[in-house]
């Protein structure tokens, strides 16, 4: 390993390259003229192409099954397009293993004070273009968050964890993965309408669970249940749901809409419209993706809860 005499400053510097803040240091670099930063920020920004490349894979995964729902089309349903989609996810799958690896090695790199240079890295590093696209996807990066952090924050604060009498629910599976303010800011808009209907505190988004379902069920007026399923009910990550654990609702509130994500819930519609006591059910024939929810959520429930 190639060592050379670096400032202590440098290291750290260095470090913050591989920690999201690559455009960053690669201008400080270029203005204060560190070779030791300006190696690992230019790694750093070559190394990002491959996120990239993960996330245009992984679009273009999800694009056969989107159509097909959203356009009701069946060549995108076909075995051929269902296996390209497959395949293209199991690139994106190594691609991303890579990019982590490599991003994890130059970082220690970058710890230890090391300039070794990684194969072919030096050469794509000099190409304009290549820096160019990191540049631009990173400060898409930036402005992307600039844009989605107070939306999510102010979506958190439309919406309560566990307020027993609230007319609107979300409940969801996270699968352990996803954080809560994905959640709240899906159902954003929705959120906002039940409060100027409503009042504040009028939205629940909870984890699904024993607890939060029997909630929903004696109070909510519009409930969301965003969980995944087959034929015979729907599922969490620890257990399972079907029908006859809605517990029976003795209240005179009555559910204006269940809406239920899970693919196949269509099989129990009835069961679960009458285990409900809904007024009107929605459920799911067969497989339907996140692009279909996500599109009902912010431009049809809204208007739904104005007239509850």
């Amino acid at each position: 390993m190639v060592r050379r005499r670096v400032r202590e400053r440098s290291y750290y510097v260095a470090m913050a390259a591989y920690l999201g803040l690559a455009p960053v240091v690669w201008h400080y670099a270029i203005r204060h003229r560190d070779a030791y930063v300006k190696l690992h920020a230019t790694r750093a920004l070559v190394l990002s192409h491959l996120l990239l490349l993960r996330g245009l894979l992984f679009i273009a995964a999800c694009v056969p099954s989107a159509a097909a729902d959203l356009l009701s089309s069946a060549v995108f349903r076909c075995p051929a397009a269902m296996w390209l989609a497959y395949l293209t996810a199991r690139l994106a799958h190594y691609v991303w293993l890579v990019a982590v690896t490599l991003w994890a090695v130059s970082l220690v790199l970058a710890a230890g004070g090391s300039t070794i240079k990684i194969p072919r890295m030096r050469r794509i590093s000099r190409s304009r273009r290549v820096l160019r696209t990191a540049l631009l996807a990173w400060y898409g990066a930036y402005a992307t968050i600039l844009v989605i952090a107070p939306v999510a924050m102010h979506a958190s604060s439309l919406t309560s964890h566990s307020r027993p009498d609230a007319e609107v629910h979300l409940l969801y599976d996270d699968r352990d993965k996803f954080p809560q303010w994905i959640f709240n800011l899906s159902f954003y808009r929705v959120a906002r309408a039940a409060q100027r209907h409503f009042g504040a505190g009028a939205t629940v988004v909870a984890p699904l669970d024993e607890r939060s379902l029997a909630r929903a069920a004696k109070h909510g007026r519009l409930i969301v249940i965003a969980s995944h399923g087959l034929e015979h009910g729907i599922f969490t990550t620890y257990r399972s749901f079907t029908p006859e654990d809605v517990p029976t609702n003795t209240t005179s509130v009555r559910p204006r809409l269940v809406y239920i994500t899970a693919c196949y819930s269509d099989c129990l519609a009835a069961d679960w419209q009458a285990a409900f006591n809904a007024s009107e059910i929605m459920t799911q024939r067969a497989r339907v993706t996140v692009v279909r929810h996500f599109l009902w959520l912010w431009f049809r429930a809204p208007g739904l809860v104005d007239s509850l």
